[in-house]
């Protein structure tokens, strides 16, 4: 939403008034940040209520990569169902049979 500043105090609070809180959240926010975890943490909520905000092992990259990897979407072999209609006329076959390796050959070719 683009209110203008203050809109949603309807009024009550001064620009300046809420200069001063906005600062002051954002101080008091500052503060907070690098305990964030430890503070979730003393709440003892579960991982699966946390979802991909966190876990408490720290591993939340390598737990959305196995649940990703479990999901049933994932599960099916061969193409989604019209891939051959819909989409494999567009690709270029040749190219993606190279598998980054051109890649490789432009990055060597201009010394990146």
């Amino acid at each position: 939403q683009n209110m203008e500043q203050g809109e949603h105090w309807a009024g009550l609070l001064s620009a300046e008034t809420i200069d001063m809180v906005e600062t002051a959240i954002a101080a008091i926010l500052d503060r907070l940040r690098p305990n964030a975890v430890a503070l979730v943490d003393a709440f003892q909520i579960p991982d699966r209520l946390l979802g991909a905000l966190g876990r408490s092992d720290g591993n939340v990259y390598e737990d959305l990569y196995e649940q990703a990897r479990a999901s049933e979407l994932n599960q099916r072999k061969g193409p989604f169902a019209g891939f051959e209609e819909s989409l494999k006329p567009h690709l270029d076959a040749d190219f993606l049979s190279l598998r980054g390796k051109a890649c490789e050959e432009l990055r060597a070719d201009s010394k990146l």
